[in-house]
């Protein structure tokens, strides 16, 4: 039976900090998504949270469509 490769992923919870510049906290965000896509990640699971100052992705699904521009093979998931 041969061996079965190992699945590996990333869920990234969005923890920017209040005050922060967000548009330098999503690109970060973007460069890991791009980093994860280099050492060939299977997944990489973006959450959904707007109700706090912490949490500032309301729309997940932009920051993977701008993922997806930037990766060729990692799969971009949203978690709400």
């Amino acid at each position: 039976m041969a061996a079965r490769r190992i699945d590996f992923g990333v869920f990234m919870s969005p923890m920017h900090p209040p005050g922060e510049d967000l548009t330098l906290l999503y690109q970060r965000d973007l460069e890991l998504a791009e980093l994860l896509d280099r050492l060939n990640y299977d997944e990489y699971w973006v959450g959904e949270h707007h109700s706090m100052g912490w949490n500032t992705i309301g729309a997940p699904e932009l920051l993977i469509a701008a993922a997806a521009q930037r990766t060729s093979r990692i799969t971009l998931v949203a978690r709400v």
